[in-house]
């Protein structure tokens, strides 16, 4: 048997191998050089989420920092200005393009679809095999990344108090009282008025109205009017009976129709009101919800008995609303009109004008009137005639809520300020009230008072979300978020959701029913007050920390996106905050942010780092008060809807890395 090789096939293996050497080199280059190529990819895959991350930190509410947004995407995506991720070598043909001809991120989200876009390309990639013809480079590697602001699905580190968003009521009736000399209602309402006309508005506010008019309503013979609004639940079965207000909101005068007064008589009241023509109080004088100070003229006629001058050097008969000299004008089909401005401050509730009046001429009941010597027969006062009122989201019992808007008008007569009759008539009234929906505060808005006692009002209410029972464990969710019992911590709190629309109680994902972590979306009402411990736990969270609500009025500057005065709570319904623990579940509507600008026990002016001041006009005792504000959340974690978010609706957006 022949053993080995002979030279012929020696020499034929050595080709061999030289023919077989040649393609598995290619095929080793190949391979290192893709796997360098992977790589290189990778880290620049990377660099576009880092900084895609980075970026959707924002701010983007409520100012949009465009400058911080785009200077914290390239720190993160490129090498420039000593980037945190620089490609390990070639890092100088790396760019960073941002949206790519698609707008800003801050005209993205102006435009209702924000979004930041990074796209990092690596230009001129050296081969190790470079000298191989064809093969000296990789002209380019793309990598991109995008953080799109949704709407806000599903979040951490929610406070447990729910706010009620008094649009979601179902229903309103006016009722009409009896006023009594100063202004308030007596006894039972004689008529009331269903507003069966519910209308969603644009801005989600809600519309209440009987565009049909109310039928004959014949007024008191000997009485001025109060009106009073009642909002309820679906069909009004069931009358909320925390409803805004808890007194009056409007004022129908009355009076007495005929000729002047004769002569030794005093003088005659007529109709008294409040001209919108000569009124800056909006929408409308007799119930105006403007943030700032405004003006009413209250328009009385007053009849004096013949002889009595009004005007001129040496006038004989004067009249004075709420102690302001009135002037008169020239009698109109009502008689003679006198005129009064008087300024009505804002969130100020109810103001009653009182008509007085002085005659220095002739007889009243027998008794001499003498010009500045009057005997005081020469002086009445026709008590309280009519009334405006300015909306005030406050404890005291003159309280309207979020209600912006309460009109009187007559079917086919006057469309608005019906609110002067003739006592006895009968009039076809239509009503319209408007309730504001939870809105975002405006930069030069006044603080809005969050918590209110249950008593009065359950506009806002301590709820379980997990935490556990006890005064304690509600203290440390507020402080640091729903979740389990002790040891709270933000990186174990409870994962909140938005309750599906249209679902059923029968599907509520609760604490009770659902195992922790897992997210909840229906969560229980605590029952009792515990105000005070709700404020000790707000002014625990903030900690001394700068109020930058200041800033942000003054000159628009940007809010930290982490801040710990921003607080984000549940949105419910009115009908869900009454009740008892562990009764039926209430599903979350909507998660919103707070800025928290004062407490009950806090000192401050609304300047530099300080609190603002209470807002309200009582006490504020174991209140806490400041402003919603669009936000969108980037730490905590949570999910969008998949929807983009608009920056000028109410309710939290949140950045989703989407691609």
């Amino acid at each position: 048997m022949r053993s080995g090789l002979n030279k012929r096939e020696r020499g034929a293996v050595v080709v061999l191998a030289a023919l077989l050497i040649f393609p598995l080199t290619l095929l080793l280059a190949f391979a290192i050089d893709t796997g360098h190529w992977w790589v290189h990819k990778r880290h620049l895959q990377t660099q576009a989420d880092a900084g895609a991350l980075a970026g959707g930190f924002g701010p983007w509410l409520p100012v949009c920092d465009e400058a911080a947004i785009e200077a914290a995407a390239l720190e993160y995506a490129s090498h420039l200005g000593g980037g945190f991720n620089p490609q390990y070598t070639n890092a100088a043909n790396v760019r960073v393009v941002l949206n790519s001809g698609d707008g800003t991120p801050c005209q993205t989200l102006a435009a209702g679809h924000g979004f930041l876009d990074v796209k990092v390309t690596e230009a001129n990639l050296p081969n190790f095999f470079g000298l191989i013809p064809g093969f000296s480079v990789v002209p380019a590697i793309n990598a991109r990344a995008r953080v799109e602001i949704q709407k806000q699905l599903l979040g951490n580190n929610i406070r447990p108090i729910a706010v009620r968003d008094d649009s979601q009521y179902q229903c309103a009736q006016a009722q009409l009282f009896a006023a009594d000399g100063s202004g308030s209602p007596t006894s039972s309402p004689f008529a009331t008025i269903p507003l069966g006309a519910r209308t969603v508005l644009p801005d989600l506010s809600t519309r209440f109205s009987n565009p049909g008019g109310s039928g004959g309503i014949t007024l008191p013979s000997s009485a001025n009017v109060v009106v009073r609004i009642l909002l309820g639940n679906a069909g009004c079965a069931s009358t909320d009976a925390y409803a805004d207000p808890s007194g009056g909101v409007n004022f129908i005068d009355t009076y007495q129709a005929g000729a002047a007064p004769g002569a030794g008589s005093p003088p005659k009241i007529g109709s008294v009101s409040l001209p919108p023509g000569l009124s800056s109080c909006l929408p409308d004088p007799y119930f105006s919800s403007v943030p700032s100070s405004c003006n009413v003229t209250v328009e009385a006629h007053v009849a004096f008995a013949a002889g009595g001058v009004c005007s001129g050097a040496n006038p004989t008969a004067l009249v004075t609303i709420n102690g302001v000299p009135a002037t008169c004008g020239d009698p109109d089909a009502l008689g003679q009109p006198w005129r009064a401005t008087i300024a009505v401050n804002p969130m100020s509730g109810p103001h009653f004008f009182t008509v007085n009046w002085e005659q220095q001429y002739g007889t009243v009941f027998g008794k001499t009137c003498k010009r500045n010597g009057n005997p005081v027969e020469c002086r009445g006062s026709f008590d309280v005639q009519q009334a405006a009122f300015s909306a005030t989201d406050d404890e005291d019992v003159t309280n309207s809520g979020r209600i912006r808007l309460v009109q009187i008008g007559e079917l086919g007569k006057n469309p608005l300020g019906a609110n002067s009759f003739v006592q006895g008539s009968t009039h076809n009234f239509v009503v319209t009230v408007e309730v504001q929906g939870l809105a975002n505060s405006g930069r030069t808005d006044p603080p809005i008072i969050i918590r209110n006692s249950n008593q009065n009002s359950k506009r806002t209410g301590l709820i379980d979300c997990g935490q556990g029972s006890g005064a304690g464990a509600d203290h440390d969710a507020i402080v640091y978020g729903c979740g389990p019992p002790i040891p709270p911590a933000p990186s174990g709190s409870r994962p909140i959701f938005i309750f599906p629309t249209g679902g059923s109680l029968s599907d509520c994902q609760t604490p009770d029913n659902t195992t922790f972590p897992a997210p909840i979306d229906c969560v229980f009402a605590i029952p009792g007050n515990r105000r005070q411990k709700i404020a000790s736990a707000i002014s625990d969270r903030i900690n001394g920390s700068c109020n930058h609500w200041n800033a942000y009025r003054d000159s628009n500057t940007p809010i930290p996106a982490v801040d710990p005065r921003k607080l984000a709570f549940l949105i419910t319904s009115p009908a869900d905050l009454s009740g008892n623990s562990h009764g039926d579940p209430i599903p979350v509507l909507g998660l919103a942010t707070f800025y928290v600008t004062g407490v009950d026990g806090m000192t401050g002016n609304g300047s530099g780092c300080t609190n603002e001041a209470y807002p309200g006009s009582g006490t504020g005792k174991f209140q806490f008060w400041g402003h919603w504000i669009p936000d969108v959340v980037t730490s905590g974690g949570g999910t969008g809807t998949g929807q983009f978010c608009d920056p000028t609706k109410f309710g939290n957006c949140i950045a989703v890395l989407t691609r």
